[in-house]
């Protein structure tokens, strides 16, 4: 299994309040209404950061993570170039997300404790 993590960074302009309405509210129902999305991801969840932390905490500059877990590498891939990822997510994406932030890392996981 792989685990896909993007790193998500607010549109300009957009509360961080906005940020999570959206991507909770109307971007998530949106993915798991498309079978291109819901025949390749496993699993998926929604990492919000903890705002309002110590000065001193050092903290990554993202507004939050997505996680998908797929099969394999190309079922990401495949979804990132289909058609309704550049008709439907895309558009969407552009509402909440500055997309030229966004960064993906692609891992599999070693359990160290369970």
């Amino acid at each position: 299994m792989i685990k896909v993590s993007i790193y998500l960074v607010r549109r300009p302009g957009m509360s961080p309040g906005e940020f999570v309405d959206h991507w909770k509210n109307q971007h998530g129902p949106l993915v798991l209404s498309l079978p291109e999305f819901t025949s390749r991801v496993r699993r998926y969840t929604q990492q919000l950061v903890l705002r309002d932390l110590p000065a001193e905490v050092p903290v990554l500059p993202y507004d939050g993570v997505a996680e998908l877990w797929v099969d394999k590498p190309e079922d990401i891939f495949e979804l990132l170039q289909s058609p309704v990822y550049e008709q439907k997510m895309i558009p969407d994406e552009e509402k909440f997300l500055d997309r030229s932030k966004t960064v993906m890392l692609l891992t599999t996981e070693h359990n160290v404790i369970d």
